[in-house]
Parts: structure tokens; C-alpha cells; sequence
């Protein structure tokens, strides 16, 4: 549920989708995120991967959603899919440098992961409630990552 209660977001293999439940027929928005995962739903079945279970987690504001993905990467995507960025959470990349975004109806490019490992998943997310910070788990590991400036 988002914080005013008014929306409810949910993800299937390939979308998020907000549902205002006010208005409960079909979602108000649909955000293809994993359009890379299409083309390797026969590799996800026969590997009994496409049984795996992502989080979903929104925003203080409700207007972001946070989930994870697989090769160790995580999406945070406007719920209206204007913008959405795609970063990994390891220890190669520190200070979580974005490897994938897009930021307008023009520019949208599906999202591709520079490689693809089923082994390395995020299943858990979660955001803070009153901040701009968000906690993945890859593995083992917990990863803080803040979204203010300094």
C-alpha cells in the first residue's frame, strides 16, 4: 500500500503495476521493467528460476517504487514509469553507479544488464520511511544506498 492508502503496487516477471483502489478495473500504471527477461523466460523455466519472488517497495512519498532483479541489480522507477534507473549492488561497484536509466517517453530504451547471472539475485528490499534511503540484500550482504546529494 502506498502511505495516503490509496494505491496499491504489485509486480509480476515483468511489470509493476499501481492499482488506485478507488478505481480497481485495471492498474493506473504499468511499468515494463524487466523487458530483458522476455527473451530469457525458456533459460528462467527450465532453471526453475521464474518461481523466484522479487519485493516491492515504495517510496515515503509514494512515488517511487524499489525492486530487485537478478546479476546482482535493483530497479527504482517512478510509479508512471517516466524514469527509471537500474543499479547493482556489489562489492565492485561501491557507491552504486547506475548501469542502466532512462528519464523521458523519448529516450526509453529497454533496460540491458551488462550480464546476466540467475545465481545473483536481489529478493529483498526495503525503503526508509522518512528518507531517501534504500536497503538491498545480495546474498549474504546488506547495501545501504542514499539518494541525497552531498
Amino acid at each position: 500500500f502506498s502511505k495516503d492508502g490509496n494505491y496499491i503496487f504489485s509486480r509480476d516477471y515483468i511489470t509493476t503495476k499501481t492499482w488506485d483502489i478507488r478505481k480497481n478495473k485495471a492498474p493506473v500504471y504499468n511499468v515494463k521493467l524487466c523487458s530483458y527477461l522476455e527473451r530469457k523466460l525458456c533459460d528462467l523455466y527450465e532453471s526453475e528460476n521464474i518461481f523466484d519472488k522479487f519485493e516491492l517497495c515504495s517510496s515515503p512519498d509514494s512515488q517511487y517504487i524499489l525492486t530487485g532483479t537478478y546479476s546482482d541489480s535493483f530497479h527504482i522507477a517512478e510509479r508512471a514509469g517516466a524514469s527509471v534507473a537500474t543499479l547493482t549492488a556489489s562489492f565492485d561497484n561501491p557507491k552504486g553507479t547506475p548501469i542502466g536509466a532512462y528519464s523521458s517517453d523519448v529516450n526509453k530504451k529497454p533496460i540491458t544488464l551488462p550480464s546476466f547471472d540467475f545465481n545473483k539475485k536481489i529478493q529483498q528490499v526495503a525503503w526508509h520511511p522518512s528518507s531517501q534511503t534504500v536497503a538491498v540484500v545480495n546474498h549474504n550482504c546488506l547495501f545501504l544506498f542514499n539518494g541525497t546529494q552531498s
